[in-house]
């Protein structure tokens, strides 16, 4: 049976921000159906417990903007209110994967490099697509049972909208697709959304933003991201041996390798 798959990614810092030291994408890959299951049981839980829409994790831990009224100043009530959201997305049996770039590192790369590589969401996109969509060529191959169910199974891939960012990278995912078939053919669409429509691009915000804040804040982290983190690790354990990145860091040296560079040639 052809199932296919659905990808949900969301970014987390901007370049253009003095305060982030980095800026990366998070992606959840998981089985078209199971996603369906999710976003019915997110939108109940939405209404039940009267949480805005979107759901959006930094003005839920900050309090702010629609999470501004008292109830939110809570610590436990939030901690609830999360555990409910994180409980639903347990059973998605969801492929957690990540990109991160030190803006320092790209930021003190040759004017020649930096202009190669376009800008940190860039590298971000690339690396992520790729292996969302090498993870689901590897999950196909683990549970398929004829010909059909293996090749048939390709990924719908939904990024959140991002000013300036989201027209080029449909140009990158077209170019991924073309000329790199190891993955491209497993790459069925790109689509831009907003949250408010898309509840589980709700859920890559708070793995966009755990991960985001973690690196930022490190052992000062706020305890939600903590919570929320051990969840996507958890996903992570489950998932290991697909055959593809879970994180890809990108330091000096990384960026510089994949220009097939040496820092010492730099």
């Amino acid at each position: 049976m052809v199932r296919g798959f659905s990808s949900y990614c969301d970014e987390f810092g901007h370049p253009d921000d003095p305060n982030k030291n980095f800026m990366g994408i998070c992606g959840l890959l998981g089985w078209s159906d199971d996603w369906i299951t999710l976003s019915r049981k997110w939108r109940d839980i939405q209404k039940s417990e009267c949480i805005p829409n979107p759901f959006h994790m930094t003005d839920f831990v900050h309090h702010k903007e629609k999470f501004s009224d008292y109830r939110w100043h809570s610590l436990d009530e939030r901690k609830r209110v999360l555990k409910l959201l994180l409980d639903v997305i347990n059973p998605a049996n969801l492929i957690p994967v990540s990109a991160s770039v030190s803006l320092r590192d790209f930021n003190s790369l040759r004017d020649e490099h930096r202009s190669q590589l376009k800008n940190p969401y860039d590298v971000a996109f690339q690396e992520v697509t790729f292996n969302l969509a090498a993870a689901a060529a590897n999950r196909a191959l683990q549970t398929a049972q004829e010909r059909e169910e293996f090749f048939g199974n390709r990924i719908a891939m939904v990024y959140a909208k991002l000013k300036k960012f989201t027209g080029p990278a449909e140009k990158l995912w077209d170019a991924i697709k073309e000329f790199n078939p190891g993955v491209g053919n497993w790459m069925s669409s790109y689509t831009p959304g907003e949250p408010a429509d898309y509840p589980p691009l709700q859920v890559a915000d708070i793995w966009a933003y755990t991960l985001g804040h973690l690196q930022e804040k490190q052992q000062s982290g706020k305890e939600e991201a903590r919570i929320a983190f051990k969840t996507f690790v958890h996903a992570t354990f489950l998932n290991q041996g697909l055959g593809h990145n879970y994180f890809t860091f990108f330091d000096r040296r990384e960026i510089l390798s994949r220009l097939g560079q040496l820092p010492e040639m730099e």
